[in-house]
């Protein structure tokens, strides 16, 4: 009730431009936050004024009542924007670096049970599975968060993406050379027509010894 009677998101997203909001929302996505929060936007936005103008009535306004109203308005003006400005700037920093942390670990998850991973998807084309249905039998809790990004990519084949494209959207989404490479071989030798039974077991001996190294 609170936060629509001082409109958190409205203003929230009052001050995040419409070409900038698919690039926040996809950082957000990395860190597994499905939606982007503009309430905390709005929040914050009411943060800097209240600090800034705390800042304002009891440290710097009594120093300038001696002073015209001209000038009062003027230096009002200059040091109520700049200061709301560089709240803002560390506020969005702070939570940038919060994000990428989270994001961070989240890679390195994936990094740590990917062998395993498509240990097991091999282990399932051996079996005699075809490929997609290898690769969606794989999903085990115990992958975590390389279990929910397959998972992801699996919804989006059902709803008609091909696999190598939804493949490749997973991969984008994190700054990670091992899961790149690794899905990028497989991927390519789906396209290829090669033996993916081969290509992924060298792609499982290529991590292993990238770990030892």
């Amino acid at each position: 009730m609170i936060d629509r009677l001082i409109f958190l998101e409205e203003i929230g997203k009052a001050f995040v431009l419409k070409r900038f909001r698919p690039n926040i929302r996809a950082h957000f996505l990395k860190a597994n936050i499905d939606e982007v929060p503009y309430k905390l936007f709005g929040a914050l936005f009411y943060l800097t004024q209240a600090i800034t103008a705390f800042f304002y009535f009891y440290q710097v306004f009594p120093h300038f009542q001696v002073a015209s109203a001209i000038k009062v308005f003027l230096f009002a003006f200059v040091y109520w924007t700049a200061t709301s400005l560089a709240l803002a700037v560390l506020f969005g920093s702070a939570l940038y670096f919060y994000l990428d942390i989270i994001i961070f670990n989240r890679t390195k998850q994936m990094e740590e049970v990917l062998q395993d991973f498509l240990r097991l998807v091999s282990e399932n084309l051996k079996g005699g599975m075809a490929f997609e249905r290898a690769l969606w039998s794989s999903i085990k809790p115990e992958f975590n968060v390389l279990a929910a990004e397959v998972r992801l990519a699996a919804k989006r084949v059902m709803t008609g993406e091909d696999v190598e494209s939804a493949l490749r959207e997973f991969t984008k989404k994190y700054d990670s050379a091992m899961l790149t490479r690794s899905f990028e071989l497989i991927v390519e030798g789906m396209k290829g027509g090669g033996r993916i039974v081969e290509i992924i077991d060298r792609v499982i001996e290529t991590i292993e010894e990238t770990k030892e190294l």
